[in-house]
């Protein structure tokens, strides 16, 4: 009797962040993946500089820190938890803390010391101080008695602080910088963003309670370590610096066309941003072609600096998080102005602070001279009819022989396009198995 070896079925992976990459690893095992990237390095927002600078000590020392993916938790993270240790990448505590300051009101509190009271002692007289702590407590109990009635209908966030009353300190010094900082967007798009999705993320993540939230963690040396670790355990071709120019789908196969070469494969899957889809895929279906078209991203100027002008006055208010309203005036079409305490964060021991500014404000520049590096980061809104789409997104999963895969599919975070390369693998195998 002859026995014939049947061939892998071969895969195309565009996009090398925590969804292409986490797809190629677990499909790598039973297909034939190739893993394309238009840069020279994977990871996608998991991005670590190494750094040679001041210690504490005042000597020249080699330091590694991330500018993207900086922390998670186990509790929200249960997928991103399990491939860590699979990989057997080292983690340590983070600290998390936010703190705001702004021009408009003439003062600054963070998240750390009882109710935000103890970091900053002249607030203990400010009257609209009080107002918006009220107001936190309130919304606590408001939003969870939201979340707890399935049979209120879902609305944005704007008309929720509206029908509720919640102050105007309370909504521009608290809520919106918050969101702001947490989705990287803007203080407008924040108030367009559904309710429901915003709760629910701020219930799960133990920011809806005063006490009892979760330990953060962060990637001992970099995330960096996790994808240098999941890419030498990928059984295919990676394909690093080739930038994707055009898919086919012909004759019932995909036709990848790339700078270098063009390749022939079985199915497709699109590992990047929702709205880069329509600009490779020839001859989209004008289902693809009515859902891709709906996605929007917010493009974040990023500065690596040691400039401490762009921290609170008060260094007993230095968070982890800290936004900055610089205008006299508050303006809600503003991007979010937030920077990254890094030292805080990855337990770093610099002379200097090192810190991560995102859209650094024009009235306030960075000394040139502090500048460590500067980047471009783009960030999905995740607008009212994001919900909606997503379902559509679902329904398109398989159809001819192409798939999509993203944070964007989620809350935007790396547990979220973590998450749906697992859907997504499920899917593959259940479709191979029939």
């Amino acid at each position: 009797m002859t026995y014939i070896k049947s061939k892998k079925i071969k895969i195309a992976i565009i996009g090398g962040g925590i969804s292409g990459l986490s797809a190629a690893y677990f499909l790598s095992k039973k297909y034939d993946i190739s893993l394309y990237e238009s840069k020279n390095y994977l990871g996608g927002h998991a991005i670590t500089l190494k750094k040679t600078l001041l210690d504490h000590n005042n000597k020249p020392k080699v330091f590694y820190f991330d500018i993207g993916f900086l922390v998670y938790n186990e509790k929200n993270y249960p997928n991103f938890k399990k491939l860590l240790k699979e990989l057997n990448v080292k983690t340590e505590k983070s600290s998390m803390s936010f703190s705001v300051s702004t021009k408009e009101l003439n003062y600054e509190y963070g998240s750390t010391g009882m109710l935000s009271i103890t970091n900053n002692l002249k607030n203990i007289f400010y009257k609209k101080f009080w107002v918006m702590i009220f107001d936190i407590v309130k919304f606590y109990k408001l939003s969870k008695k939201f979340l707890n009635n399935k049979k209120i209908k879902d609305l944005t966030l704007e008309i929720y602080l509206k029908k509720n009353n919640f102050s105007q300190i309370f909504i521009n010094t608290h809520i919106i910088p918050m969101c702001g900082a947490i989705w990287s967007t803007s203080f407008k798009e924040v108030l367009n963003m559904p309710t429901r999705y915003i709760l629910k993320f701020l219930d799960n993540h133990g920011l809806l309670n005063i006490y009892k939230r979760p330990q953060w963690l962060t990637i001992s040396n970099g995330s960096i370590h996790y994808v240098n670790s999941i890419e030498k355990k990928i059984e295919g071709n990676i394909f690093k610096n080739e930038k994707v120019i055009n898919v086919e789908r012909k004759n019932k196969k995909i036709l990848v066309h790339s700078k270098s070469f063009s390749k022939k494969y079985d199915k497709i899957i699109f590992a990047i941003h929702s709205d880069d889809i329509l600009n490779l895929l020839q001859k989209a279906t004008d289902d693809e072609r009515e859902v891709f078209s709906k996605y929007k991203y917010e493009e974040n100027n990023i500065t690596i600096h040691q400039d401490q002008s762009l921290m609170p006055n008060n260094k007993n208010v230095w968070s982890s998080w800290n936004v900055l309203n610089e205008s006299k005036k508050f303006d809600n079409k503003n991007k979010i102005t937030v920077t990254y305490w890094i030292n805080k964060l990855q337990n770093l021991y610099t002379k200097e602070p090192i810190l991560v500014t995102l859209n650094p404000p024009y009235r306030n520049l960075i000394d040139k001279k502090k500048i460590i590096s500067k980047f471009i980061l783009r960030h999905p809104l995740l607008e009212r009819k994001h919900l909606v789409l997503l379902n559509k997104v679902k329904n398109l999963q398989g159809k001819n022989m192409t798939y999509y895969t993203g944070a964007w599919m989620g809350y935007g975070f790396h547990e979220d396009g973590l998450k749906a390369s697992i859907d997504l693998v499920n899917l593959i195998n259940l479709e191979k198995n029939d």
